[in-house]
């Protein structure tokens, strides 16, 4: 009996002895920042290779999303046979967040393959809500991908075991039929993608207003498409890949989209990733139309030419991570003597994102930028407006009196400055 159980336990012993343990960090990966990047070519303690595309949360953790269909980690080359997965959740992350566990015989190529038929089998799932963190794998795979069920998820790490043992050859797969992808106008794109199409198809239509600049740092631009110049809000191309500026299309621009279909709710797009070809450069370029008030911006609604605005900056957004400093973005009010209008993200002089701390701005001073009409869910506001200058809010009402007339009095036993029939005190704040 003792000699069974020795055998017994010298077996048990070799096989968790040919266990290898992959821990895999946010170091591990390509990103960052929160933008999400992709990567390959990743590897730890075993013979696995990992590829696939996340972000590094503002708490530094994995980070990683169901949305656009690509993001997650799969292993390209086996460790072995997949024997459990584990993980440690960042506290940010919301009690529903589930972690989706596949399996699968064949290599993966990208993460993309979890949203498709390629994603294998589902072997298992970790709940943020539940008690468990890990799951015994049952079955023979020795390839593992792991994505969001849905929503953004936080990860401090993830451990794979694998027992170590040579993968099995895949077995050959018949040639791809051939792929035939169509020409579409955006008004047919945008049928189709709202009607849960997600083909790879060539869309051909109309720069109409550009959602997001490009930037160096991103690589990428988003963008109205219409199957004519002033054809409006038809299909959008949403983080459409681009190396330069100068390579960035234009408004009015003719362009080839090509990339997947897919729906943000209610917006069709192209997902991200796509690509584009400038098939023609519009003539007709947007033009700088000088400073106007903000009464007199709202009133023109002009989406195309450039606009130079003045005003007074309030209610600058916080970050969401930190409370006690203002977010990277800049998104703020900006009011004028006629009128307020939403800032939506302020650039550089030189149309840099994200380097809102660097201009120093802070509520009640006084800056001059410049953009175009915008709007968001029918409310207007200026999109990646560029900063020109700015006043600090000692000195503000001084640049204010330059440019407007002003006329100073004594209300009450106090100085104040009626400028277009507003009333502001000496400080130059704004007096009901």
């Amino acid at each position: 009996m003792k000699k069974l159980f020795s055998f017994v336990a010298a077996v048990l012993f070799a096989v968790s002895a040919s266990a290898v343990v992959d821990t895999l960090t946010v170091d591990k990966f390509t990103a960052d920042t929160t933008t999400y990047t992709d990567f390959s070519g990743v590897t730890a303690t075993s013979a696995a290779v990992y590829a696939g595309q996340t972000a590094k949360s503002n708490k530094g953790a994995i980070q990683m999303r169901s949305k656009n269909s690509n993001s997650g980690i799969v292993s390209t080359t086996s460790g072995g046979k997949v024997l459990t997965v584990s993980v440690v959740w960042n506290a940010e992350t919301t009690a529903k967040r589930v972690l989706d566990i596949y399996g699968s015989n064949t290599p993966y190529k990208s993460a993309a393959d979890l949203y498709t038929n390629a994603q294998g089998t589902k072997i298992g799932s970790i709940a943020k809500s539940g008690e468990t963190t890990t799951v015994t794998i049952d079955g023979d795979y020795y390839y593992v991908g792991l994505r969001s069920n849905d929503g953004a998820m936080y990860l401090d790490s993830i451990t794979i075991e694998w027992d170590g043992s040579e993968a099995p050859e895949p077995e050959p797969t018949p040639d791809p039929e051939p792929v035939v992808i169509d020409t579409l106008t955006c008004a047919a794109a945008a049928t189709a993608a709202l009607a849960g199409s997600t083909d790879s198809a060539v869309v051909i239509g109309y720069v109409t207003e550009i959602v997001s600049v490009w930037t160096e740092d991103k690589g990428y631009l988003s963008f109205w498409m219409a199957d004519s110049v002033n054809g409006g809000q038809v299909f959008e191309a949403y983080h459409a890949a681009c190396k330069a500026a100068e390579d960035a299309p234009g408004l009015g621009d003719k362009v080839a989209l090509k990339g997947k279909l897919g729906k943000y709710n209610t917006t069709p797009e192209m997902l991200a990733g796509c690509t584009y070809t400038i098939l023609e450069r519009s003539t007709v370029k947007p033009e700088e139309k000088g400073k106007v008030t903000i009464a007199e911006f709202l009133e023109a609604k002009d989406k195309f030419n450039i606009y130079t605005l003045t005003g007074t900056v309030s209610d600058i957004q916080k970050d969401k991570q930190d409370s006690t400093q203002y977010s990277v973005y800049g998104n703020f009010n900006l009011t004028d003597s006629t009128g307020t209008i939403y800032i939506y993200g302020l650039l550089t002089a030189d149309g840099e994102a994200k380097k809102f701390l660097e201009l120093g701005i802070e509520e009640g001073d006084v800056i001059t930028l410049k953009g175009s009409y915008y709007e968001f869910n029918g409310n207007p506001q200026i999109k990646d407006a560029i900063f020109v200058s700015k006043t600090s809010g000692e000195t503000a009402l001084e640049a204010i009196r330059s440019e407007e007339k002003a006329e100073k009095r004594v209300v009450n036993g106090q100085l104040v400055i009626i400028r277009n029939g507003v009333m502001y005190n000496a400080a130059g704040t704004r007096m009901e």
